[in-house]
């Protein structure tokens, strides 16, 4: 179920006991990141549809095969939100809802790991 507010944005959705952002939140322009900081496995959430195809894009990322602009891409052909619908402020420190493209990253979200 989704909740907006209203202006009719979609804020939240309610997957079961959980509730979260509308906006699909990724880091798939932050691997080199994650791998930085000695993540060593990620969780990919299972969609209705489009699931192989996310764990595929992140499988490229991580390989170094796949830039991060391409990932976004892949990723926007199967997201529920769709393009531009995409979220990843609490790894930078900022609100969760907000996103930010990878040139943002230098100097930010270092200490959040």
């Amino acid at each position: 179920m989704v909740i907006k507010n209203l202006e009719g944005t979609e804020l939240f959705t309610i997957n079961g006991p959980s509730i979260l952002s509308a906006a699909t939140y990724t880091l798939c322009e932050f691997v080199e990141d994650l791998s930085e900081k000695g993540v060593s496995s990620i969780r990919i959430s299972p969609q209705y549809s489009g699931t192989e195809r996310v764990a595929e894009v992140f499988k490229k990322r991580i390989e170094g095969s796949m830039g991060p602009e391409e990932a976004l891409e892949g990723l926007r052909e199967v997201s529920p939100a769709g393009a531009g619908g995409f979220c990843n402020g609490w790894w930078l420190g900022a609100p969760g809802k907000d996103y930010f493209t990878a040139p943002h990253r230098a100097g930010i979200g270092k200490n959040f790991l």
